[in-house]
């Protein structure tokens, strides 16, 4: 990995996290995740955090390069996933649809890709971070505990249904602070040049 994508890295995880943040706080002062200021923060998120998966993905493939291209995969399907679901959105609060419509999003129903998949890449990629020691291992260990919320809140709002209900609320609250945080965390680790070098496969 280049000095200067591992700038650019950086500054998009900062960007990844600070948007992130934006998120929570719109989602708490509108409790409309598909309105319009929210849905542009998840599209930066989704976009921003693509470049940090794939730095990360260089730091720690010399673990198991085969766990650290899934979970590369897992995290582009899920920042995909929260592009695509925020751009859905949008479209929508730029041009109303003529017609209300009931059904999830059919490209990321109830978040499974912007929550679940997202879970699982950065519980799989802090679980590598956790044994690699590059990135400080607390990061590792702040993933896998957001990874697992992740996970958990999908379930919550697929069977509650409610984005305002008090359990997916404390889970969106709770995820939507460690997450950015965890892109925080790596992003200022690569802006400063800390997070380099390999370790050889086990």
């Amino acid at each position: 990995m280049s000095s200067s994508y591992q700038k650019f890295a950086g500054v998009s995880g900062m960007l990844t996290g600070a948007a992130g943040l934006l998120y929570l706080v719109l989602f708490i002062v509108l409790r409309n995740p598909a309105a319009l200021l929210p849905a542009l923060a998840l599209l930066c998120v989704g976009i921003f955090s693509s470049a940090v998966l794939v730095a990360v993905y260089h730091l720690i493939r010399g673990v198991d390069e085969s766990f650290a291209l899934w979970g590369l995969f897992l995290g582009m399907g899920g920042a995909g996933g929260a592009a695509v679901h925020s751009a859905f959105d949008l479209s929508n609060q730029l041009h109303p649809p003529a017609a209300p419509f009931g059904y999830a999003n059919p490209v990321d129903p109830r978040g499974y890709l912007t929550f679940a998949i997202s879970g699982l890449a950065v519980a799989l990629i802090s679980w590598l971070i956790v044994r690699h020691g590059v990135l400080p291992r607390l990061v590792g260990y702040l993933g896998l505990f957001t990874g697992l919320l992740l996970i958990l809140l999908y379930i919550a709002y697929l069977t509650i249904l409610n984005a305002t209900h008090p359990i997916v609320f404390l889970l969106v609250f709770l995820s939507g602070i460690l997450q950015p945080i965890w892109y925080l965390w790596i992003g200022w680790w690569l802006f400063q040049g800390k997070a380099s070098g390999t370790v050889k496969k086990t």
